[in-house]
């Protein structure tokens, strides 16, 4: 995070001759599991990471706005009045979606003030290490500093999440959002997406012997190119289907989805089997994270990703490659394809002892694979998104 607020506090000095007054940040993510179960009303188990985004901020006394992206290089001046007209990539799309949100809810009755804005970030992109939500999170949760609001963490968080809808067209859940908003160090973080409700999951000290290793297919997912927004409607068509009967996934169990889909049209069928027995494995994690039971939980992770492939069809090749490979090798009690799916990266649970060697073995075996290096990373868990004035 330092070494991230220094360039920051450099690139801001160095285009607008002057140091900030405000910054604000907001973590990637891993799910340990609990995938596409978010826009279903179900439960997911995520943690964020020591990966961010990050923003220098300072307001102007006109209603100019000045963004330098240092990931990007490119340096973006625009107003208010002019903020919709020009978006000709995808960060600014983003960035103007925050903007105008944030606008549209909470500066109607002013005449405001413009900034400028300093914007970097070390989360790898299209990972499904949840770059967007950081990116939305990091932003309105400065501009809700920045103009002395008071939106709610939840506010921020479903502010988000239009941006995504509104702006970028993907019909995305909450998991990233609320993921980024609201983890908590050293813990993980059990959401309930029915009552939009966080319960901190803590972690057994048994776990101090595992490392979260994540590897990267190097397979580019693009969620709004994806099936993504499909698999959405083929769960909607599931649930109602059941709401018709008077139910719904979130109140059945898994040994009912095949009697109660057997009329159902096979993909709506297996869709089902997924988001009913992946709750079913979230609520148990949580459990095993907070008692202790590795063995149990790499059981879990691997039962998930199984699902996520087979019934849910969200896996690619080279994710079942890392799975399968990867799960055979010394020190790992698991792993499972992570995120949106359709590309990005695997994770795996892996006994101290063993993480550097995996690390080494799984590159390795993945070159053959696929002709292309990955790196594999660890990570920590880190506090969610926030905002803190320098001045």
């Amino acid at each position: 995070m330092q070494d991230l607020k220094h360039k920051a506090q450099q690139d801001f000095n160095s285009r607008f001759k002057g140091d900030p007054t405000l910054y604000s940040q907001a973590p990637g993510r891993i799910n340990i599991i609990g995938e596409h179960t978010d826009y279903a009303g179900g439960f997911s188990l995520p943690a964020a990471i020591n990966c961010w985004t990050l923003c220098a901020w300072r307001l102007r006394a006109d209603n100019r706005i000045q963004i330098y992206s240092s990931n990007m290089n490119e340096f973006w001046q625009t107003s208010w009045p002019e903020l919709a007209d020009g978006i000709d990539s995808s960060w600014k799309k983003y960035v103007a979606g925050a903007l105008l949100l944030f606008k549209e809810s909470q500066l109607t009755q002013e005449a405001p003030k413009g900034f400028d804005l300093s914007l970097i970030g070390n989360i790898p992109l299209g990972k499904g290490l949840s770059s967007s939500a950081s990116i939305e999170l990091a932003l309105l949760n400065g501009l809700n500093a920045l103009y002395d609001k008071t939106l709610t963490p939840l506010e921020l968080t479903l502010l988000a999440q239009q941006v995504e809808h509104r702006y970028l067209n993907v019909k995305s859940g909450l998991l990233d959002q609320f993921a980024c908003q609201f983890s908590k160090k050293n813990g993980a973080l059990l959401i309930d997406f029915e009552s939009l409700k966080t319960i901190d999951a803590p972690i057994s000290p048994q776990f101090s012997s595992y490392s979260w290793v994540l590897v990267d297919s190097l397979v580019q997912r693009e969620l709004t190119n994806s099936k993504y927004s499909q698999r959405v409607e083929e769960f909607q068509t599931a649930q109602n289907f059941l709401t018709n009967m008077g139910e719904s996934l979130r109140s059945v169990n898994s040994q009912q989805v095949p009697e109660l889909f057997k009329s159902s049209a096979k993909n709506v069928r297996m869709r089902a089997r997924h988001i009913v027995s992946e709750n079913e494995r979230t609520v148990l994690a949580a459990e095993y994270l907070k008692t202790g039971d590795v063995e149990k939980l790499g059981r879990l992770l691997l039962d998930s990703h199984t699902s996520l492939s087979k019934y849910y069809e969200v896996s690619h090749p080279s994710l079942d490659f890392l799975v399968s490979c990867g799960s055979t090798m010394k020190g790992v009690v698991g792993g499972r394809m992570m995120g949106g799916g359709f590309g990005g990266c695997a994770l795996f649970l892996v006994h101290n002892d063993n993480v550097e060697t995996f690390k080494k073995s799984i590159a390795k075996e993945y070159e053959s694979f696929s002709t292309v290096k990955t790196e594999p990373r660890g990570y920590q868990f880190v506090d969610g998104a926030s905002a803190w004035s320098e001045t």
